[in-house]
């Protein structure tokens, strides 16, 4: 038969930490459900739906408020069975319950405040020995959020919503005669919103720490903090947080907590600690780097990180030793382990986190003589010493399983243990003077406890939560194989907790219409077949039809219908339709370079540093790292230029880098080359079945740089072509291997020596346009432009033009340049022109020759202009027949259509000369 699914109750004891000695055993108590359940290593008391207390435990000196006529000082005066509590109205419902030896202090829902014992404290000022103090008794306070004892439980103090301080309890002059006692506020203080009760500090709403420093004082506001965020007090030594993660400690220094310098370290010498913190408990801190350190022997060590694993923490519990739930579910322990609380599997101390991963899936831990733990299917494991189990104790110093169905577990950190079942009974293991109202003063054995239910514990309300059934998915990627083939030889298991799948092992879920999978990329089977109860196993059959990496998908879906679930209802199910499965598909093996230009180094000597990152993708190198692929036959290199050594070094396995070693014997630019050919040969690629390896093969372009020069783009300044003393065209200095000084739009002449006259009416500029080129342009009209008045000049770049090099030093610095003039028109040149024009057929050549000919005066230029007719025609031919071919290039039908219409006018207009006179235009 399988399990029956049951429900989990969710529930969080907390309790009070104390540390005793006892001998232990274990306890079954009844079904709980309703009754309110306080519990502590002195007391319990239970309030029931009625309203009605009762308590059971420590009755020193009338404490636990049932009415004792006698009262004791004796240290063993339990009363083991719940008796009914005097003196609280049934209307109230206890919200929090303290306890000392000599007194008991509770809470109520309504902020009101009850205590109960002879109260040697005088905290209601009974006379001693009174009947009166085994009754519970009102504390004259206004309606308070919280309560605490404070200086050693001789005070009790509340705390108002809007943050007043109330106390009542010992005063300086001995024990009070007044009862009932009147309760003070302190004065002084205000808006505080937390409370230290061994060291009576308060933590104000805006950060501010303040203190009452003994009996009779007002509080003092302690200077030289930040915004304080907690504070924590043990062994005399104070440990304070900020919100800026500064951790600040001083104090009595015991054991050296603080410092490893001995005695106390006072107030105005604090220190800081530690720094980057994010929580601080008493036992442990944690810093924003997830660095956890654990209170060890007295000192602050750090015992690991689970920040830097990618681990989240779910749970931690601790005292001497520390015991942590990740969000990967398995427990981490450190500290103390004579008990063999760490689950290690021996009893030796551990200072470092260890890793238990005998049981996975955990969701709750306590600790602390021994350690229990629950899974997510609530079964209960522990270890220890003296490890408590349902046939009785046990040694075991690794997780031992215990039982099912169980939801809750919680300790009073004084040996005594408490787990919740799916039933709603609470099982007890461990210390009992009398305490757990049983009616016995014995370590408990598994005898019932209550007849009622328990609707809470220690304030914390049982809340029912239906365990859901739900299905774990092995993976959630999967990738194409190696191989490149559109084949995916990756599964995923499915595993289903809390419920169980239907049908026979090996039976295909998808053809029996259980599950359907959706988005499955062509070429491809879906396949879903049961490999158990609780387990089915995907798998995806064939070759993908298209399996390049853009084929890739995000939303393989996955769809369970209610024929797969023995329950029968796929909708209650986590995880039965999941929609985010990835498919990665490989691209073909390829290899990339960062660069495919290898380039001279700027001293000119024909070496070359360039590196060239070689970066193989799907596909991987097969040869030892840091070998020269070129030495060990590997690469094939071609077309080296003389005095230089192709270099091939193995990084990784899908990485290479390209270097050359040596210094070329011909280095001008003259020598560039684009086919320095590298071929990584198919014995370097370790799949043998993958060898169609895009640029596995490729050429590479070696650029030499020449010695610096400036060039010029012309060495003729000449006259425009209406022959109006107006130079038409500048000219350009470009300089390679250094840079231009001066401001770029200056005019930098003066860094220009100029040897020989400028022509009347013309004056040089030299403007520098960026830090390579200058353009030289003579502005101005010549007085005399006719061609008797050609002249030159020499031009010679000074020093001061050059960021770096000295003239001297560059090629080409000194120039002639000439200025040419145009004497007056005349029929000669036009023909010149003409003649050009008809040439070139280009329409910059056409309307020079027509400008001129409109400049030219004669009687007769008709020739003239039908040859420039039979130009026009040729030039407007030639661009319409590129117009056609990039139509056709392109493949436009309509671009096409109209450029041949052109084209055919065209042909057509140019036939009908010379004969007829046709007017043409553009």
């Amino acid at each position: 038969m399988k399990k029956q699914i049951v429900k989990i109750t969710t529930l969080v004891i907390i309790m009070t930490m104390v540390i005793i000695t006892g001998n232990f055993t274990c306890v079954l108590a009844s079904e709980a459900e309703g009754i309110d359940m306080f519990t502590h290593q002195y007391r319990t008391f239970i309030q029931y739906a009625d309203g009605t207390i009762k308590g059971s435990g420590l009755d020193r000196e009338g404490s636990l408020g049932v009415g004792s006529d006698t009262l004791t000082v004796s240290d063993y005066d339990y009363k083991s069975s719940l008796t009914n509590v005097i003196g609280i109205p049934t209307s109230s419902r206890i919200k929090k319950v303290l306890n000392t030896q000599r007194l008991a202090c509770i809470l109520t829902e309504e902020g009101n405040v009850y205590i109960s014992g002879d109260s040697l404290s005088a905290a209601m000022g009974t006379p001693v020995n009174s009947v009166e103090a085994g009754k519970f008794h009102k504390v004259d306070f206004p309606v308070v959020e919280d309560v605490y004892l404070s200086f050693g439980g001789n005070e009790i103090v509340g705390l108002t919503k809007d943050g007043q301080v109330w106390y009542v309890g010992s005063d300086p002059n001995g024990i009070s005669d007044k009862y009932p006692a009147t309760a003070n506020r302190l004065m002084g203080i205000d808006a505080v919103v937390a409370f230290e009760a061994r060291g009576v500090f308060f933590i104000k709403e805006n950060g501010e720490l303040w203190q009452v420093q003994s009996h009779d004082t007002v509080p003092i506001k302690l200077s030289g903090f930040n915004t304080v965020k907690s504070i924590c007090t043990h062994t005399g030594s104070n440990f304070v947080l900020e919100d800026n993660g500064n951790l600040i400690a001083w104090g009595d220094n015991y054991s050296n907590i603080i410092s490893d310098t001995d005695g106390a370290i006072d107030l105005d010498n604090k220190v800081i600690f530690d720094t980057d913190v994010k929580e601080f408990k008493d036992t442990y801190y944690i810093k924003n780097s997830g660095d956890i350190y654990f209170k060890y022997n007295n000192k602050y060590r750090l015992i690991g990180n689970l920040k830097n694993q990618g681990i989240d923490i779910v749970k931690i519990a601790s005292g001497k030793s520390i015991a942590i739930i990740g969000n990967d579910g398995y427990l981490y322990t450190a500290g103390y382990n004579y008990y063999g609380s760490l689950a290690t599997g021996d009893n030796v101390d551990k200072t470092e986190l260890t890793k238990i991963t005998t049981v996975p899936h955990l969701i709750d831990v306590i600790v602390d003589q021994n350690i229990y733990v629950l899974d997510k299917d609530g079964k209960l494991y522990g270890a220890g010493k003296e490890l408590y189990t349902l046939s009785g104790k046990e040694q075991s110093y690794s997780l031992k399983y215990i039982m099912d169905n169980t939801n809750t577990l919680s300790t009073n950190s004084f040996f005594t243990y408490f787990f919740v079942d799916n039933d709603n009974k609470l099982y007890i293991c461990g210390y009992n003077k009398g305490q757990l109202g049983t009616g016995t003063k014995t370590n408990i054995e598994f005898i019932k406890q209550h007849s009622e239910s328990i609707g809470s514990i220690n304030g914390t309300e049982v809340k029912n939560i239906e365990v859901v059934p739900e299905i774990s998915y092995s993976k959630n990627i999967l990738i194409e194989d190696e191989t490149n083939n559109g084949n995916i030889l990756d599964d995923i298991i499915m595993t289903l907790t809390n419920d169980y799948f239907t049908g026979n092992n090996n039976d295909d879920f998808v053809l029996d219409n259980k599950v359907t999978v959706n988005n499955v990329p062509s070429g491809i089977v879906a396949k879903v077949n049961k490999d158990s109860d609780s387990q089915v196993t995907l798998s995806l059959e064939g070759n993908a039809d298209n399996h390049d990496l853009v084929d890739s998908l995000t939303n393989l879906e996955i769809v369970f219908s209610d024929l797969a679930f023995e329950k029968g209802n796929a909708n209650n199910v986590v995880g039965s339709t999941k929609s985010d499965i990835t498919i990665n598909f490989l691209d073909p093996s390829h290899i990339t370079y960062t660069s495919k230009e290898l380039i001279e180094n700027s001293t000119n000597d024909g070496s070359i540093s360039t590196i060239i990152s070689a970066s193989l993708h799907t596909n991987k190198f097969n040869e030892n790292i840091g070998e020269d692929l070129v030495e060990k036959g590997k690469v094939t290199v071609q077309n080296c230029p003389d005095g230089l050594t192709v270099k091939v070094k193995l990084n990784s396995d899908n990485n290479a880098t390209i270097s050359l070693v040596g210094n070329a014997i011909n280095h001008t630019s003259e020598n560039n080359i684009s086919d320095l050919k590298i071929i990584f040969e198919d014995s370097l690629f370790l799949n043998q079945n993958d060898l169609n390896i895009q640029d596995k093969s490729v050429d590479l372009s070696i650029k030499f740089i020449d010695s610096p020069n400036v060039k010029f783009s012309s060495n003729e300044f000449n006259e425009v072509i209406t022959n109006n003393g107006i130079i038409g065209n500048a000219i350009d200095i470009v300089l390679q291997g250094d840079t231009f000084t001066g401001i770029n739009g200056d005019d930098v002449l003066n860094n220009i020596e100029v040897i020989g006259s400028i022509p009347d009416g013309l004056t040089l500029k030299a403007t520098k346009i960026d830090d390579t080129k200058i353009t030289l342009a003579l502005d101005g009209i010549a007085n005399d432009h006719s061609i008797s008045s050609n002249t030159k000049i020499t031009l010679n770049i000074k020093d001061t033009a050059f960021s770096n090099i000295s003239a001297s030093d560059i090629i080409g610095s000194s120039t002639i340049i000439n200025i040419n003039f145009i004497d007056t028109l005349n029929r000669e040149k036009v023909e010149s022109s003409i003649s050009t024009a008809e040439n070139s057929e280009l329409r910059e050549d056409y309307n020079n020759a027509i400008q001129l000919y409109d400049l030219l005066i004669d009687n007769d230029k008709s020739d003239l202009q039908l040859r420039l007719k039979y130009v026009q025609v040729n030039v407007n031919l030639k661009e319409a027949d590129q117009l056609l071919l990039t139509a056709e290039e392109t493949k436009n039908e309509d671009d096409i259509t109209l450029a041949q219409v052109k084209v055919d006018f065209i042909k057509l207009l140019k036939d009908m000369l010379p004969d007829e006179s046709v007017r043409l235009s553009e």
